[in-house]
């Protein structure tokens, strides 16, 4: 019976930090593009941070034959943010992302076509799209990609 109350104590302890609270990471992208003016940016603050601050959540692009909107989707812990980018543009444009090794397939909904980017996958940080016609260039794209995160309390 000598030792019934340290292993009590021990398993009560471990029950009890297995219910407290946690920090872990959550992590998203911001873009830098040298248009500033064709550029629309939209702030809001990531879900469950410790320390709100504001942060994009959308940018819209707008161009006389396309228009872009490209979203951050923030992650958890070690996995990497990725880009949701939907193209909005007659059905004849395709957009490739030349700054992976393999450009993502679209996929096709009411405003247009979808493209999700793995930000580990691009080349230099940089999101380079080229957009096209008929293999007529109608647009080509850059985007300086940053990461920043904080830290979120487990539920």
């Amino acid at each position: 019976m000598r030792f019934a109350l340290p292993s009590a104590a021990l398993a009560l302890a471990l029950l009890l930090s297995a219910c407290a609270p946690q920090l872990y990471k959550r992590s998203t992208v911001t873009l830098d593009s040298r248009e500033d003016d064709a550029l629309t940016t939209h702030y809001g603050e990531l879900d469950g941070c410790l320390l709100k601050h504001q942060l994009p959540v959308e940018y819209t692009l707008r161009r006389p034959r396309y228009t872009l909107v490209l979203r951050p989707i923030p992650a958890m812990q070690d996995a990497r943010p990725r880009i949701e980018i939907r193209l909005q543009a007659d059905a004849s444009v395709r957009l490739t992302v030349t700054s992976v090794e393999q450009s993502p397939e679209p996929l096709y909904a009411e405003s247009g076509a979808r493209y999700v980017v793995d930000t580990g996958d691009l080349r230099d940080r940089t999101l380079a799209l080229s957009l096209t016609r008929s293999g007529e260039v109608l647009g080509t794209e850059r985007f300086g990609v940053d990461e920043s995160s904080c830290r979120v309390l487990s539920p």
